[in-house]
């Protein structure tokens, strides 16, 4: 009764290592091809990636750049009419206390 004992015993050691074998094969494959996908980089040319739709991806740095500097000087400029306002200008200013409506705090405790 001991001999089965130690068959059977040495059959499902047998089944075990060749699961394992079988589990590291997988693994070593899974990590061959993940070095060779980030080696070999993305699908297609660096051209293809640069593209969207089959069109080249517009940058024109010169271009950015003028609208940016257009845009700043909008803004120095309605900067310039709030200042002249302040400086110049006759402001009149009203305080009214908060409503009920509308305001996010009530004043009331709870």
């Amino acid at each position: 009764m001991h001999e089965n004992a130690r068959g059977a015993g040495s059959s499902e050691r047998a089944e075990e290592t060749r699961v394992h074998r079988w589990l590291k094969r997988g693994a070593a494959a899974l990590i061959v091809l993940t070095i060779a996908r980030v080696w070999l980089g993305p699908p297609g040319d660096a051209a293809q990636a640069q593209q969207s739709g089959g069109k080249p991806v517009p940058f024109d740095a010169t271009a950015q750049r003028n609208d940016l500097l257009e845009e700043a000087r909008k803004s120095n400029q309605i900067l310039l009419g709030i200042l002249d306002t302040l400086r110049n200008g006759t402001l009149r200013v009203e305080v009214h206390p908060a409503s009920d409506e509308g305001s996010g705090s009530t004043g009331k405790k709870k």
